[in-house]
């Protein structure tokens, strides 16, 4: 991969302000509302800037060596910075929800809310080694995104039924809606089987958007949101002293959001620019099993996943192949007293796949 600058400090600084109030009317009724006010700070010092023309000798150079298996050398440049331009002012994400909770029968509960939020960054500048302005990475850029949200929840003999959905407008994006629904059957007092299914909506952040690095790193304006749905099947079995769960859940996903490369060959005259596009549609299918034992004074902990798609390539879900088809987690405490305890842990992760610069840049 051409490497054009090298990060020597890093300075990242945050601030979460929040405000809640709740107020329960009466037995069957209460209300919450709260704003929360999210500030970020970002910024480091960075060596090697390079210019259009120095950047392409730079690539012309490297790509000689290249070609023969070797790294690409590294070319001393100025130091510079990259900060965001009145960061505590322009760079925020607030919210402003409420939510009402009514107790429709003794056995039905109505959840029900609404969620405004406003998302914002200013200019991402680069700067010289003497503090003067050299180029305009992010653009200052503000969006919102309102949402409503429902459920009711239902309890009636050994069934226990969740049905809710959630509403999202981005003003980016645009609009979806994702629903969810979940059963439960109590076999016993011990046992139970669920069914969830849940969809999801992920709009892309700012920077994956509208991001310009050393016209080497670029954001994409056509972004769609990413959507997943996800069913799971469960039984679980649980005591004081044990816990069985055992999962099997399917995943299906659209527009995912990736950095891909748009030149894959090194040398091209605008050089192996990367950006965050949209993949195809990919699903994921596996099965995990957790189990928690206690014999005084001893807790044994145990977990054993499998992944279908784990170590396996695929050209649209990216990171499967760096995924391990099974693991196995395995952790023992002894109790010695209540002062202290001896704990042993194992792991396992079967084998999974890895790339080097040069095959992602075949790819």
């Amino acid at each position: 991969m051409v490497t054009v600058w090298e990060k020597n400090q890093y300075d990242k600084e945050g601030y979460l302000l929040e405000l809640k109030l709740t107020e329960p009317t009466n037995d069957n009724f209460s209300n919450e509302a709260y704003w929360r006010h999210n500030i970020m700070f970002l910024d480091f010092t960075i060596t090697n800037f390079l210019d259009i023309q120095q950047r392409q000798v730079f690539i012309d150079q490297n790509l000689r060596i290249s070609e023969q298996g070797s790294p690409f050398i590294l070319q001393e440049m100025a130091t510079g910075k990259q900060s965001y331009q009145d960061p505590y002012q322009n760079n925020y994400r607030s919210t402003w929800s409420g939510n009402v909770s009514y107790q429709l029968t003794g056995d039905m509960l109505l959840f029900a809310g609404a969620e405004y939020e406003s998302r914002s960054v200013g200019e991402y500048q680069r700067t010289d080694i003497k503090g003067n302005f050299d180029a305009l990475q992010v653009q200052a850029t503000k969006i919102t995104e309102k949402s409503a949200f429902a459920q009711l929840d239902w309890t009636f003999g050994n069934y226990r039924l969740v049905l809710g959905g959630r509403f999202v407008d981005n003003e980016l994006t645009g609009s979806a809606i994702s629903p969810r629904l979940s059963a439960i059957y109590n076999l016993g007092q011990q046992n139970s089987v669920k069914v969830l299914y849940s969809e999801g909506y992920n709009s892309p952040t700012l920077s994956q958007v509208n991001l310009n690095i050393n016209n080497f790193i670029f954001g994409n304006i056509n972004l769609k949101a990413e959507t997943l749905e996800t069913l799971d099947i469960a039984y679980t079995r649980a005591n004081p002293r044990q816990i069985i769960t055992v999962n099997a859940y399917h995943i299906h996903t659209n527009n995912f959001i990736a950095r891909f490369f748009k030149n894959l060959v090194p040398g091209l005259k605008d050089g192996p620019d990367i950006q965050s596009s949209n993949t195809d549609s990919f699903s994921r299918t596996g099965l995990e099993i957790d189990y928690q034992q206690v014999w005084d004074p001893l807790t044994l902990l145990a977990n054993m996943a499998y992944n279908r798609e784990g170590n396996t390539t695929d050209k649209n879900d990216l990171l499967a192949n760096g995924v391990p088809r099974y693991t196995l987690n395995l952790g023992l405490n002894w109790q010695l007293n209540e002062q202290g305890s001896v704990g042993l842990s194992l792991r396992y992760w079967s084998e999974r796949g890895g790339d080097n610069c040069r095959s992602l840049l075949k790819k």
